[in-house]
């Protein structure tokens, strides 16, 4: 084998040498010759190997890339991994890091993936093993939840270590700094350690840092008093133990909670932020260029049935946060949790004094990266607005108009149709205004989709809003996450047709649409008052 790796070794060196002087020659056809004749050399000696020795020569190749390549380390010491874009793209991202905390830079990141996806085996596990190797004076820390999620992390890199680390990196684990929570590098200065968040990192510092899951469950992240002291100790004990002009702290999370660890560093400009959903809900922004509707790893199971089923499972709150990596705000951003009332099939009024249907229209076909068309049938009594069916679909200019007449057709008593006075809206008004009637094309006077939504907060306030529950409309949630979300849901398409209505109404019965920061305050002021 060491006659082998000599042979390969001489002739490595002979080739530098040889590019060194073609750098100096100036004829191309000459350079173009003596390139051919490196690669023929080359092959010469490849040619004269027997099979045995060419096997060999291949390992060393592949010791060679896996040094020089983190995915090529992967899969050296992973064989039978199953890669995925979602693997590969995690291996570059850590490769990237690597690289950049070698040139002298500090790096931020920030991984948000959902769970059981192999984030671990792809992150933690390996990397430290292959940074080490690379620099044996430098020092890798893990941490997590607890000390024995964090000693595990810990042993997966000792354990490449010791079986690899001779081969690729010529370095060996010292035997008189072994144990359970840390090894050192044999003759250097570096090593890995792993200890749990609330453990003993002081006193050690390193020029990598990864965070893989500083909460145990959802208990421990919904918990404010948690939550303060795991953004605490990451303050006080984690960001201060980075050492060397090149430094990295990668954060590794499943959301849980829209200010835990991960949402707190977010905010930050020094972070690079990549959430990874688990499905494809935003393709120009997919880190993996995933067209809408796609699941993260279908090769392991994750499919879409898989992820219908789990949906169903965990419920639409838990999957956004979990698996999307989109938690939402527990009592909500404009809209309060706590304000929304629901109605059953026994507490429905039996009549409405008035009905209404309102429309937020986009028409650009059925594309998934198009805008859905909201549509939205509303039913008043006194102060009291139900809302009565809900239609959220990508529609074509044909299919929207037609699905408008047949709500129009179901509820004969909605005689007033709201439409946004814009081109789409009145395109619509235009082609349908001879067929039902009844349009009325809103104008919101230059007050934007927020200042909407806050005019309309004292409905929800005062108890004046229902919504119907789940076993009148199983999708219900859906609509309750996008209002708690707003204006930072990924669509608004709902809420402004709800906002339409309701201002709408407002607008008629009570006045013009006041959004100023005086009439903000006021609604502010106006929560809590009981009715």
């Amino acid at each position: 084998m060491n006659e082998i790796k000599n042979k390969i070794e001489n002739k490595r060196n002979e080739i530098k040498s040889d590019i060194k002087k073609l750098k100096k020659m100036s004829d191309i056809s000459t350079n173009f010759q003596k390139e051919e004749q490196i690669s023929y050399d080359v092959k010469s000696v490849l040619a004269k190997l027997t099979e045995t020795q060419k096997q060999q020569a291949k390992q060393l190749i592949q010791m060679r890339k896996a040094k020089e390549s983190y995915i090529e380390y992967l899969k050296y010491v992973n064989p039978s991994y199953v890669w995925t874009k979602f693997h590969i793209f995690l291996a570059m991202v850590c490769d990237s890091v690597v690289k950049r905390v070698e040139k002298g830079e500090k790096v931020r990141v920030v991984l948000s993936v959902p769970p059981r996806h192999g984030k671990t085996e792809t992150v933690t596990n390996a990397l430290p093993s292959w940074y080490v190797g690379r620099n044996p004076d430098n020092n890798a820390i893990l941490t997590a939840y607890n000390a024995d999620l964090a000693e595990k992390f810990e042993d997966a890199n000792r354990k490449k270590t010791r079986e690899y680390g001779k081969d690729i990196f010529g370095i060996e684990i010292s035997e008189s700094q072994d144990n359970k929570t840390l090894y050192q590098i044999k003759n250097h200065k570096g090593g890995v350690m792993g200890v749990g968040i609330l453990g003993g990192i002081t006193g050690n510092g390193g020029e990598l840092i990864i965070i893989d899951d500083p909460y145990k469950n959802s208990q421990d992240a919904n918990s404010p008093t948690n939550r303060k002291l795991i953004e605490q100790i990451y303050r006080d004990r984690i960001y201060t133990r980075t050492q060397g002009k090149g430094n990295a702290i990668i954060l590794i999370q499943t959301r849980w909670h829209e200010e835990d660890l991960a949402g707190v560093l977010s905010k930050q400009d020094e972070w690079i932020v990549i959430n990874i959903p688990c499905i494809c809900d935003n393709p120009h922004k997919d880190p993996l260029k995933r067209k809408e509707g796609q699941t993260l790893c279908p090769e392991l199971g994750f499919d879409t049935e898989w992820a219908i089923q789990t949906q169903k499972s965990v419920g639409l709150k838990v999957w956004t946060a979990l698996y999307q990596g989109q938690p939402s705000i527990d009592g909500g951003e404009i809209f309060k949790r706590d304000t929304l009332r629901l109605y059953t099939e026994q507490n429905k009024p039996s009549s409405f004094e008035e009905m209404a249907i309102s429309c937020d229209l986009t028409f650009g076909g059925i594309k998934k990266e198009n805008d859905f068309c909201a549509i939205q049938v509303w039913g008043r009594v006194g102060a009291n607005h139900y809302l009565l069916k809900r239609i959220k679909k990508r529609l074509t200019f044909v299919e929207m108009c037609e699905k408008i007449k047949l709500v129009s057709i179901e509820y004969p008593l909605a005689r007033r149709k709201i439409v946004e006075k814009k081109a789409n809206g009145q395109a619509v008004i235009d082609s349908l205004n001879s067929v039902i009637g009844g349009f009325e094309a809103f104008d919101p006077k230059m007050v934007d989709k927020i200042g909407r939504a806050n005019a309309i907060t004292p409905y929800f306030d005062s108890g004046n809003i229902f919504l119907p529950c789940k076993e009148i409309d199983n999708s219900i949630d859906e609509f309750v996450e996008e209002l708690l979300k707003f204006p930072n849901s990924k669509n608004d398409d709902e809420v402004d047709a709800m906002t339409q209505y309701l201002n709408s109404w407002h607008y008629k019965n009570v006045g013009r649409i006041i959004a100023d920061s005086k009439f903000i305050s006021l609604a502010e002021a106006w929560r809590g008052i009981k009715v």
